[in-house]
């Protein structure tokens, strides 16, 4: 499992806390900062990785944060160490989409289990990510034809309706079928209708879209 990439923000980091012993123990301490503003303005396009913010002075700030990082997606998981009596802090950062909430004094055990879990989180999220890349890289290897009847069969048409709709013969759309199958390293056509629906060829109201793959080559 690699090292995470670890920012802090801590109002009261005057002096050096035990926590960074702690996080140092699973990850990468990359800054240190005073203030939630100060983060803000040293965010640069690149950073992520896991976010710990203690704001026990001012925690309305570090929620002010993360509505920011939400807002504008940016790629961090928080953890926020408050005061345990502070419950309105630990609903609203919920809320917020923290991953995790501490209350202080942050023990080790404590620490360190939050930052594994993101790890593991990101390590999912990861792989996720690289499978449908991998299956939108298949998907635009078909032809404009093949996609359109892909596209249909995801819309939950059978070959003569397909045919109808394209004016092509069914044994055509069979042959395309097969040909999609075989680019897509699909088993079978509901595999197929699952890729279709994952990469975006499908839309909540039941029609079929265009989706991400929509860039397919333009060949017949």
């Amino acid at each position: 499992m690699p090292y995470q990439s670890i920012f802090v923000v801590d109002d009261r980091a005057s002096s050096k806390s035990p926590i960074d012993e702690y996080l140092s123990e699973v990850g990468h301490i990359e800054g240190v900062f005073a203030s939630p503003e100060i983060f803000y303005v040293h965010y640069r396009p690149g950073m992520r990785g896991c976010l710990v913010l203690k704001c026990l002075a001012a925690p309305k700030r570090a929620l002010d944060l993360q509505q920011k990082i939400v807002e504008r997606s940016w790629p961090f998981n928080s953890i926020f160490i408050i005061d345990p009596d502070d419950a309105r802090t630990a609903v609203t950062a919920m809320k917020l989409g923290a991953s995790d909430i501490l209350f202080a004094p942050v023990c080790r055990d404590s620490m360190v289990k939050a930052i594994r879990a993101i790890q593991l989180k990101a390590d999912v999220q990861r792989g996720e990510f690289l499978r449908v890349m991998q299956l939108q890289a298949r998907v635009k290897t078909l032809s404009s034809r093949e996609l359109e009847v892909m596209t249909h069969l995801v819309a939950g048409l059978q070959t003569k309706a397909i045919a109808g709709k394209l004016n092509i013969a069914p044994r055509t759309v069979k042959a395309h079928r097969m040909n999609i199958r075989t680019k897509l390293e699909a088993p079978s056509t509901a595999v197929v209708i699952r890729i279709g629906m994952e990469i975006g060829l499908y839309r909540h109201d039941g029609a079929a879209g265009s989706g991400p793959a929509g860039s397919a080559s333009q060949k017949a």
